[in-house]
């Protein structure tokens, strides 16, 4: 597994992951792609799509999000979706996260029924690599204490079709 962005990269596609994540207030877990000309030096023009960022205070709630900067690090644009996740609790059942992006839209999926879509923006229309990761904070009060203070996110898969 690389963690510079020089991994698995596609042009429009599909990805997708197959992942429980963890409760506990202040995690922060996240299904996310972003440009692969992001890791250059001096690319300020580059795109994240957030699969699914998710909330352990609220297992019940989930967001997918389209932020992009176009030639400048002050020239931004954030959008979140804030969908209520009706699909069961993210942190005690399993779930199917998907983004596809095509040239025209950019499509999020939970367990594989249609939960948000936008235009393709020029960002996003490059080279995409995914990551996952599990934060903590983020903003939030963190409180582990009736999880020992441990916590875990477990990944099942990941695909990318092209």
């Amino acid at each position: 597994m690389r963690t510079d962005g020089t991994g698995v990269a596609a042009t429009y596609g599909y990805f997708e992951a197959r992942i429980l994540m963890p409760a506990g207030k202040g995690t922060w877990p996240a299904f996310w792609l972003m440009s692969q000309n992001s890791i250059s030096q001096g690319v300020p023009s580059t795109a994240e799509l957030d699969t699914v960022e998710a909330y352990g205070q609220d297992p019940n709630g989930a967001c997918q999000s389209k932020h992009w900067w176009a030639g400048s690090p002050e020239v931004h644009d954030s959008h979140c979706s804030s969908s209520n996740f009706t699909f069961g609790d993210n942190a005690s059942t399993w779930h199917i996260y998907g983004t596809k992006v095509t040239p025209t839209d950019t499509i999020y999926y939970i367990d594989n029924v249609e939960v948000w879509r936008h235009a393709t923006f020029d960002q996003a229309k490059t080279p995409l690599y995914f990551m996952i990761n599990l934060a903590l904070g983020g903003g939030w009060p963190i409180d582990l204490e009736r999880y020992n203070n441990h916590v875990d996110m477990f990944v099942d898969y990941v695909r990318v079709f092209q």
